[in-house]
């Protein structure tokens, strides 16, 4: 594997295509769960069951899975791009929250004017969500999907507190010991023996295999340590077949081969404009499509449009408002975020020259 390349677009498809999978999961399987209609039509029932029949591997759910794997490859990427764990902090800070504040607060907004059948957002949960730390509390979130960025700041945290300490260079120990307690952690589950759920929270022990994996490819795209980088590869892939049933297990090492693909420069005929365009909005997509698309898809509902029409007009809307906050706020608010960090910087070094 090589590093030449300072963006690695396909990793961006993969992550588009993996919000659009979450999208048609809640839309197509989803919503008819929640919402059942009295008369549904031959024609999307067919739509239905096809999808449903996906969800046999969990595919809405392993659609998630797939940003982990890319936020371990990204977020090692990042510490070694940053020369202080504040440098790491604005640059998280600015990917996330411009982004999550906006559609949280368009989600709030649209749930208090048109609330959906038990969509009850009292001011504390909406205080709470803003910080995206309501998983601390235990608080609701405003909207479902945000339980997967819960555990991505939860990762970051841990990335960050391994760059303080100085001990990047051990992430190989690292990461294989924190593996070896989440197999461990499985089988002492599994035969009965209760491990308490703050250990299992916030170590992230349901999920460790995923950013692992990431961060051991990282590490072989780079040439570090090849042959122990791929023994806890190896370990993570164990782990699916020990903790999934078969299907799910076959999918999570396939992801893996197609990663392993794309940082070989196999897959750069996927790196297409419009595949491109739904990585760069995925971010916002994912975050805003859910609850305000069951909205647009019970009123169009209840208007008399058919099921398959009002399928259509939340997807569209959900990518048109997606687009809208990549371009008018995600972008340009990271680009001033870090724009202001880096004039701090170069004050400070100014004054301390001078």
């Amino acid at each position: 594997m090589t590093t030449k390349r300072t963006r690695i677009e396909e990793l961006d498809v993969f992550r588009g295509l993996a919000s659009a999978s979450v999208l048609l999961f809640h839309y197509i399987v989803r919503y008819p769960q929640l919402y059942p209609r009295a008369h549904t039509s031959a024609g999307w029932e067919r739509v239905i069951a096809a999808a449903s029949a996906l969800t046999t591997a969990d595919i809405g759910v392993l659609a998630v899975y797939v940003f982990f794997v890319i936020s371990g490859f990204v977020i090692v990427w990042t510490v070694d791009r940053c020369r202080t764990w504040q440098d790491f902090v604005v640059s998280r800070f600015s990917r996330l929250y411009p982004t999550y504040w906006t559609a949280m607060l368009l989600t709030t907004a649209v749930g208090v004017l048109a609330p959906l059948p038990g969509q009850h957002y009292p001011a504390s949960m909406v205080m709470a969500n803003l910080t995206m730390l309501q998983g601390v509390a235990n608080i609701p979130d405003v909207d479902g999907v945000y339980w997967s960025l819960f555990v991505e700041l939860v990762f970051y945290v841990m990335i960050a507190l391994i760059f303080v300490a100085g001990q990047m260079h051990r992430i190989h120990e690292i990461c294989l010991l924190w593996l070896l307690i989440g197999i461990s952690s499985f089988v002492l589950v599994t035969h009965g023996v209760g491990v308490p759920w703050r250990i299992q929270k916030y170590l992230l022990l349901h999920y460790a295999h995923f950013l692992i994996s990431g961060i051991m490819l990282y590490q072989l795209w780079t040439g570090r340590r090849v042959l122990f980088s791929y023994i806890v590869l190896g370990l993570c892939v164990c782990s699916f077949m020990a903790a999934y049933p078969w299907n799910d297990a076959l999918v999570c090492a396939g992801v893996l081969v197609l990663f392993g693909l794309a940082l070989g420069g196999w897959l750069r005929w996927i790196s297409v404009p419009p595949l491109r365009w739904l990585g760069a909005i995925s971010y916002a997509l994912y975050v805003i499509h859910q609850m305000i698309g069951y909205r647009i898809i019970r009123t169009a509902e209840a208007y008399g449009v058919s099921q398959v029409a009002a399928f259509l007009l939340a997807t569209a809307a959900a990518l048109a408002i997606a687009s809208a906050i990549t371009y008018l706020i995600e972008r340009p608010a990271m680009r001033a975020i870090r724009g202001a960090w880096r004039t701090r910087q170069a004050v400070a070094v100014q004054g301390s020259a001078g």
